[in-house]
């Protein structure tokens, strides 16, 4: 009885001194934005008592009185000490933190805890749930950051300007994601709406410029306009102890036995890799990411981003539920105004874990617009918007709207026109759309090629979709014409039935399904400009497609086309030897198979672009060829083409990249229908040219059984990463095998013949990015030098005709 009453009045002595002690409600916001700063620490001074910012910058914490100060802290701000009681609005100021300026332990006690969070990366990676859905409430914004320096410039009334209060364009959209393990996602804007403008740009661009989770060991982030991949070493990566420097910078305990450990981290000194800076919460017990700041730690990076991302535990899982980000560059036009930023803040809401979701439902396109998408009134965004507009957002959306005359259609022209062209297609009207992306094409037969290629829009029919193309190449005075229809027979299986006519030149010795179905490698392209042996040809072809498995595409093709070379050839086999006319005449059935592990689009307006490129990709190609006289089938064959590429990343050596390309034919057949060895040297060749000999002429090789092997290795900055911003010099190494055969090579005249049963080997050094050039403030224009020798069998007796040297460039950032 006595310790029950002495029990008794323990508890109520705690509960009144809790009662007792004051509460402390604030939000600490950012000197510069006036937006909250999420996941700061507000700690009572001389106390182990504290917490973190929510993801607006709100707190609550009981205090001792009203009169004790707190600590404040957040990486990226200068430190704060305010009194208890008026902590209802604190303001913080940006700072910079180098952490090479601190002095570390021998044992730092931050290693421990980034090597638990490593330890438990997968466990806590939300991609490896095995299927989750979450609505989201996004905006984006468009704004130009004025300097200091520059904001005396209060009576600019240009958009954007920040002393004004608004920013260029605002964006807010509504979206609905559904995930199934290990990569099948799909996320369907259902509302988008834009300051000035009916666009969906921005909130199409917005999933592609804000990765989701932190818990890969490489992070990779894929540039919509070139399909550039920027990669970079996790912090959180097996060993990265041993290249990043990582300073333990506080420890908040939220309970006995729970607290989050505060971690700044940035690259090493003298450490040449892609790394970033920034900090990271991370949560004790699960050792999970609490929160998350990444940004690029090299100084001269030009096109510059900061991500942000809050988990909350839902369904004892760690789950983003905040999501930030901001893209920032400054271009020439602007270097005296301020920095272009795009930004973005994503409220993610009514997560689901591990409910059922029909596979069907994912195709190739990740990223989907609604029909209705920008067709929202404001009763909708009243009972969507998870968190209201900022008072410059609603600026942005008043100026927008008081706009008339020439200012108004200048603001609604410029995302129109970005729209345009990422989507590289040109709305004529509702029902007619112009494709920019083959306007303008050359090569060395044709001269420069002019084409002109119109389609139905989706407005039109989205069952059928007519095609007309009209093309003329300056050189060889020749008009070129191509038309087709496309059924969709079935939307889940993205099932085509497509019709099509065919008048045009085409280079012998090529495999058409590889052309149409590669991944888009502008180094490789390159080879099409130097096309200089062509074949008239008339085609028809009907092609049935559909999707299967995850990334799997089937295709079913009947053809009939005639071909007559324009390169004085004649075929000499016994039936044609005495033939005046040597048009060949060609009917075949086949079947081909595509896969292209992890490949993604996204809508963009009337069109798509490659929102993740795939790899490995694999393509394979079964061709039967049949003599008819009602269909002018002048031989019977059998021919088998594949082709695999595969793009491997290492942590810290670089980039691996396998290109392997084999075929053979059952049968006799006149040169247009052989392989061509894959040569890129011409006299008018001076770049290098991917997955070719830089040493092999462009015909030089002819067979009817072969194999290419090219292997490229980029060791990135691995051997050096100087500071000199105009000197980063990645060199690679390069080499490629080829061997073949050709039956009754005799049968062939009026071109030259060779052969490659002694097989054909070449290996070359490149250099890239010896000299970078700033273009517009925007990007880097890198220019390197590789050379390339010619060895084997096949080498010339002339050594200097073994030897090719090349120049190689590159777009970065």
């Amino acid at each position: 009885m006595k310790h029950s009453v002495l029990f008794l009045l323990c508890l109520v002595f705690w509960a009144n001194r809790a009662v007792g002690q004051p509460t402390v409600q604030g939000q600490v916001v950012s000197a510069r934005t006036g937006e909250g700063v999420p996941f700061v620490a507000v700690q009572v001074e001389n106390q182990q008592t504290g917490t973190l910012t929510d993801s607006v910058g709100t707190f609550r914490l009981r205090v001792p009185a009203d009169t004790c100060f707190l600590l404040i802290r957040a990486m990226g701000f200068a430190s704060g000490r305010v009194r208890a009681d008026s902590a209802s609005r604190i303001v913080l100021t940006e700072s910079a933190l180098n952490l090479t300026e601190i002095s570390i332990k021998a044992i730092n006690p931050a290693h421990r805890i980034i090597n638990e969070a490593v330890r438990n990366l997968v466990a806590n990676d939300p991609d490896q749930i095995a299927a989750f859905q979450y609505e989201a409430y996004h905006v984006s914004t468009v704004s130009r950051v004025v300097p200091a320096i520059r904001k005396t410039l209060k009576n600019d009334s240009s958009a954007g300007n920040t002393s004004v209060g608004k920013d260029l364009y605002v964006n807010e959209s509504y979206s609905v994601r559904q995930f199934m393990a290990p990569n099948l996602s799909r996320e369907t804007i259902t509302a988008s709406r834009t300051s000035g403008s009916q666009t969906t740009l921005f909130a199409s661009l917005r999933p592609l410029l804000q990765p989701f989770g932190f818990h890969k060991q490489i992070m990779v982030v894929t540039l919509p306009t070139n399909n550039e991949a920027l990669s970079y070493l996790s912090p959180l990566s097996k060993n990265s102890a041993a290249v990043y420097d990582f300073y333990l910078a506080d420890t908040l305990v939220h309970t006995p036995g729970d607290s989050t450990f505060v971690v700044e981290y940035e690259p090493r000194r003298g450490r040449d890799f892609s790394g970033l800076k920034g900090v990271l919460h991370i949560r004790s017990g699960s050792y999970a990411p609490e929160y998350v700041v990444a940004e690029p730690a090299d100084p001269a990076t030009l096109l510059r981003f900061r991500f942000e991302q809050t988990y909350e535990l839902v369904q004892n899982h760690w789950f983003p539920v905040e999501i930030r980000s901001d893209w920032t560059l400054q271009p020439a036009s602007l270097t005296k105004l301020g920095q272009l930023r795009f930004s973005t803040r994503s409220r993610l809401t009514n997560v689901r874990l591990n409910q059922p979701i029909n596979p069907a439902t994912f195709t190739d396109i990740a990223v989907v617009l609604a029909d209705t998408a920008n067709r929202t009134d404001e009763t909708y965004w009243q009972t969507h918007r998870l968190d209201s507009l900022t008072v410059r957002e609603k600026n942005t959306f008043a100026w927008h709207d008081s706009l008339r005359g020439w200012q108004r259609f200048r603001t609604r022209l410029l995302p129109t026109l970005a729209e345009w062209g990422a989507a590289g297609v040109v709305p004529l009207g509702r029902y007619i759309n112009l494709s920019s992306q083959t306007f303008f094409d050359a090569n060395v037969y044709e001269g420069p090629r002019l084409t002109l290629n119109l389609l139905t829009s989706p407005t039109f029919s989205r069952l059928v979709r007519l095609d007309g193309k009209l093309a003329y190449g300056f050189k060889d005075q020749a008009v070129k014409y191509e038309g087709r229809i496309r059924l969709l027979l079935d939307p889940a299986r993205q099932m085509f039935l497509t019709g099509a006519y065919r008048f045009d030149v085409s280079e012998p010795g090529n495999v058409q399904f590889f052309i149409w179905n590669q991944p888009q490698i502008p180094y490789e392209l390159l080879r099409t400009f130097l096309l200089s042996r062509a074949d008239s040809l008339r085609q028809w072809r009907v092609d049935w497609s559909f999707r299967t498995m995850k990334y799997a595409t089937i295709t079913v093709s009947a053809v009939q086309e005639t071909r007559q070379p324009t390169y004085g050839y004649r075929y000499h086999a016994p039936e044609w030897a005495h033939m005046p006319e040597q048009v060949f005449g060609n009917t075949e059935l086949s079947v081909g198979f595509r896969y292209a592990f992890n490949e993604k689009l996204a809508q963009i307006g009337r069109g798509s672009i490659v929102a993740q490129a795939p790899s490995p990709v694999w393509s394979v190609q079964v061709i039967r060829g049949m003599m008819s006289r009602l269909f002018r089938g002048d031989f019977g064959y059998v021919k088998l083409n594949t082709r695999y590429e595969q793009l491997l990343r290492s942590r810290r050596l670089g980039e691996t990249y396998i290109n392997l390309t084999a075929g053979i034919i059952w049968g006799d057949l006149p040169y247009p229908y052989l392989y061509n060895g894959r040569g890129a040297k011409s006299d008018l060749n001076s770049i290098w040219v991917a997955n070719h000999f830089q040493t092999m002429g462009l015909y030089e090789f002819t067979s009817d059984r072969y194999a290419t092997l090219f292997v490229t290795h980029n060791f990135k900055t691995l051997l050096g990463k100087p500071s000199i911003p105009w000197f980063r010099p990645e060199p690679s190494l390069v080499q490629g095998v080829a061997v073949g055969s050709l039956r009754n090579a005799d049968w062939h005249e009026g071109i030259p013949i060779k052969t490659l049963e002694r097989g054909f080997f070449e290996s070359g050094l490149l250099v890239d990015n010896l000299y970078r050039q700033r273009i517009a403030n925007v990007t880097y224009l890198g220019v390197g030098a590789g050379v390339f020798y010619r060895w084997g069998p096949n080498q010339f007796a002339n050594q200097p005709d073994n030897w090719a040297y090349r120049l190689v460039w590159n777009i970065g950032f």
